[in-house]
């Protein structure tokens, strides 16, 4: 059975009627799922605002892209993510005062993309950069257009194509305005 097949089966973006409790939106009648919030936007807004972002991300990091080493943390995160990738211990064979996250983000960019070069963190960085911005865009364009108001909850999910290996599917709950208080 596929997930479309599903009565009440998510996709981008479900909104919860102000119902006065937490939680996920739910149909009241499984057959009709909720209405996709992201449809209920017209698709040429969120595109001129997916356009728009991008175009600024792009415009905003492209400098980035002309230089060797933007800032010397680079260097030394990359340093420690290659550490990583060989199999080495992280603080025990390079060691530096931020945390680990950082580090192990590199060496998984480095791992997928198949380079060290400083450009794949910088791709990777610059669409996250922009991912989070349309998100927010989304979010925007929703309560402009009086479809959720602050406190109500949106589902977001994602979904990686059945049958590929590696693929994950996510959902993640995000109460409107929390990002903001």
């Amino acid at each position: 059975m596929e997930p479309r097949d599903l009565p009440g089966a998510v996709s981008d973006v479900q909104i919860k009627p102000a119902t006065g409790h937490p939680g996920p939106a739910v149909a009241a009648d499984p057959a009709p799922a909720v209405e996709s919030g992201l449809r209920r936007i017209a698709r040429g807004d969120l595109l001129r605002v997916t356009l728009v972002v991008l175009a600024l991300t792009v415009g905003l990091r492209l400098p980035a892209f002309f230089v060797d080493v933007f800032n010397s943390d680079e260097t030394f995160i990359a340093t420690q993510a290659q550490v990583v990738r060989d199999g080495g211990d992280l603080y025990r064979e390079a060691a530096d005062r931020k945390p680990p996250l950082v580090p192990y983000l590199y060496a998984a960019t480095f791992e997928v993309i198949g380079t060290t070069a400083l450009w794949s963190v910088r791709v990777v960085a610059m669409l996250t950069a922009a991912t989070t911005a349309v998100l927010l865009a989304a979010e925007a364009l929703l309560v402009a257009k009086g479809e959720v108001k602050a406190g109500d909850s949106i589902v977001l999910t994602i979904g990686e194509p059945m049958g590929k290996p590696g693929g994950t599917n996510t959902m993640k709950i995000v109460r409107v305005g929390e990002h903001r208080s």
